[in-house]
């Protein structure tokens, strides 16, 4: 079974926005920052500068053994969250069904794991 259909697929929403369950990631930076969470057509990404909204960028993610997957994003907002800090959302644009599927791989495999509301781990 393909690892990458246990992420939410794309789902219609009121209002006939469509947008996809997010995954927070761990660990993970692209060529624009620090990932904090992805789905299958959009991050949101900390930065040391600010993206301004409806601004278009190249977005490279990093997929295996040191290989890039080149994306096209535009900021849809851009938040101060610190000093020198910024949270942007960003879409991408031209999304193929691979780069879809690639996208929720990268999720997947840079999934946070942690424990909420468990003092301790479990044990034998």
């Amino acid at each position: 079974m393909n690892p990458a259909a246990y992420i939410p697929t794309v789902s219609s929403l009121p209002g006939g926005e469509r947008r996809a369950g997010r995954v927070m990631v761990d660990g993970l930076s692209c060529s624009q920052g620090k990932v904090v969470d992805m789905n299958a057509t959009s991050l949101r990404l900390t930065r040391a500068t600010r993206w301004r909204p409806g601004e278009i960028r190249r977005v490279s993610l990093p997929v295996l053994a040191g290989r890039m997957m080149p994306l096209v994003g535009i900021c849809r907002w851009s938040k101060k969250i610190g000093f020198f800090r910024y949270l942007c959302e960003v879409e991408f644009l031209d999304l193929t069904d691979d780069h879809k599927e690639a996208l929720r791989y990268i999720a997947l495999t840079n999934a946070k794991r942690e424990w909420i509301g468990v003092a301790r781990r479990p044990g034998p």
